[in-house]
This record gives structure tokens, C-alpha cells and sequence, in this order.
């Protein structure tokens, strides 16, 4: 082998992903070194075979009908491991659990010609199965915060940096009395009145940290009594606002009527007081009066103004 071949065949070998190359007789003609590792089967080995006697379990696949048509009609494909969960037979050794785990795939099969034309077909697989894990763990994050948003008690309202409505919770349509569609693209200002001062209309400010209270009259009549904030959130480098609002209609209705006793017990104790007062100086006129009789006093003196 030339110099140039010998690098042809190391550069093929060292393509991070598997490569195979058929003739017109579906046989293997190029085996590259990833995919000896990760089927256990060396070039030499699978050269000259035909590819379903190296994996059987192809028969009537997607790969098969997809490299025949490369061959007989000159088609190239792309299957996507999103819609072919399971491609070739291929698996790793997973260093973290130490089981042999399915490896993620998006293949490539397409026809080409040498320079005698000579057609083959080429059949190049990616190996996505970090790309598949990363977007699983954010599938499950995503499902996670989901669940988080749709169930807690508050009212949470996410808009852009200029304050129109993208998101809102479930208990934020129930706060509001609204549907989604009646929402979604409005302007926060048109349902928290304070937000206003966040210079929505310009993208300027940024919140502060303050808490507001507003009594929300919604379209059905409804009267509630809201508290909230603002803050920043930023997704994909954007700034986005949340508010998170609380009904504190039940909690304000309690602060009220604990006033309202808080006063009627005062009244009473000033009541009772006064009365105290009153019986006080009722004895000491009643002692007065009697000791002018020169008769004994009814009621023990409280306090002696005589005394030094």
C-alpha cells in the first residue's frame, strides 16, 4: 500500500462514528476500526460479508430497505434515532453503571460511484447517544418544572422584556377567572396595575424588590384581593419577567374581622374601666356623706389623701 492509501485507511479508521461501505452485492467492501469496537468484529472479518449475515436482525429493516434503494434506484436516506428507536445493533459497555447499554444512532445511507464508475453505497452512523442523554435530562427537568408550575398555589405569569403575556399557571387563570387564550399576548399591565412602573412599554428597567397589593375585579365580577412581585428570569440569553401572585382575599377578610374585635374588646375594656372608675368615686362620696353624719364609713378608703 502506497503512501496515500495508507493514509486514506488510517484517516478512515480514525472517523469518530461507524462507516461501511457496500458494492452492488450488499457486501462489505470498508469496515472502519469504530465499528470493529463496537460490534467485536474486526474489519477482516466483516469484509466480504454481506451485511445481513453480520447482523440478521436488519432483515426487513428501514437499513436494509434503505441501502437497496441507494443501490437499485440511487436514493440517499437519513433516519433519525427519534423516529427509528432502534437502528443497528450496536452497544457500548457503560463506564458509570458497567452494563452494555443500547447506543443512540442517526445513520446516513447514500450512493456514490468510484472513478471506473463503480457504484457503492455508503452507510455512515453518528453515534448520538450523549446528544439523546442531554435531551432526556432536559426533557425530565423541563417535566419536572412543569408539574412544579401547573400545581403550586401561587400565580405565576411569565412575559417578555416588554410585558407581554407568554405563560401562565393554572392558578394564575384561576386568580385572573380567565381562560389561556384570553390572556396569552396581552400586556401585564392590563391585570397588574403596578407593574406599570417596570417601564414595560420600553424594556428599560429592571424590578425591584417590592411586594404590591391590588383588589382585582375580574370580567365575571369576581373581587379579589392579590398580592405580588416581579422578577428577572433569563431564558437563552433573553430577559423575561415573573410575577408571582397570591389571593390573600381570606387572608385579608381575617386581618379585618381580627380588627374589628380587636376594637370591640377595647371598647369593652374602656367601658369596664369607666365603670370601675365610676363605682370608685360613687364609694367615696357615700363615705363622705356619712362621715358628715358622724356614722362609721360603708367602704374601705381606697386612698387616704390625709395620709403623709
Amino acid at each position: 500500500m502506497d503512501k496515500f492509501g495508507w493514509l486514506s485507511r488510517a484517516a478512515f479508521d480514525a472517523i469518530v462514528g461507524g462507516v461501511i461501505i457496500l458494492d452492488t452485492r450488499f457486501k462489505v467492501v470498508l469496515w472502519n476500526d469504530w465499528m470493529s469496537i463496537v460490534t467485536h468484529t474486526h474489519a477482516h472479518d466483516a469484509e466480504g460479508q454481506r451485511l445481513i449475515d453480520i447482523f440478521p436482525e436488519l432483515e426487513k429493516s428501514r437499513i436494509i430497505q434503505s441501502t437497496e434503494r441507494a443501490i437499485d434506484q440511487g436514493m440517499a436516506s437519513f433516519l433519525s434515532h427519534s423516529l427509528n428507536k432502534r437502528l443497528f445493533p450496536l452497544k457500548r459497555k457503560d463506564q458509570m453503571e458497567g452494563k452494555q447499554t443500547e447506543i443512540c444512532q442517526n445513520v446516513t445511507i447514500k450512493p456514490f460511484f468510484d472513478e471506473e464508475g463503480e457504484k457503492y453505497c455508503l452507510i455512515q452512523i453518528e453515534d448520538v447517544s450523549k446528544t439523546v442523554m442531554r435531551e432526556n435530562l432536559l426533557k425530565s427537568a423541563s417535566e419536572r418544572f412543569q408539574a412544579i408550575f401547573n400545581t403550586v398555589k401561587d400565580g405565576i405569569v411569565i412575559t417578555d422584556r416588554s410585558g407581554i403575556i407568554e405563560s401562565l399557571n393554572p392558578a394564575a387563570l384561576e386568580i385572573f377567572d380567565c381562560q389561556q387564550d384570553d390572556l396569552i399576548n396581552r400586556k401585564i399591565t392590563d391585570l397588574l396595575t403596578e407593574t406599570d412602573m417596570y417601564g414595560f412599554s420600553k424594556g428599560e428597567k429592571t424590578p425591584q424588590e417590592h411586594r404590591y397589593e391590588q383588589v382585582l375585579t375580574t370580567k365575571t365580577g369576581k373581587t379579589t384581593v392579590i398580592e405580588y412581585d416581579v422578577n428577572v428570569m433569563t431564558l437563552e440569553g433573553q430577559a423575561h419577567y415573573v410575577s408571582i401572585i397570591q389571593d390573600v382575599t381570606l387572608r385579608k377578610q381575617n386581618e379585618k374581622e381580627l380588627r374589628s374585635r380587636t376594637r370591640e374588646l377595647e371598647q369593652f375594656n374602656d367601658a369596664m374601666v369607666d365603670r370601675e372608675i365610676r363605682m370608685i368615686e360613687l364609694k367615696e362620696e357615700i363615705n363622705k356623706l356619712t362621715k358628715e353624719l358622724g356614722r362609721p364609713i360603708p367602704y374601705e378608703e381606697i386612698w387616704n389623701d390625709q395620709a403623709d
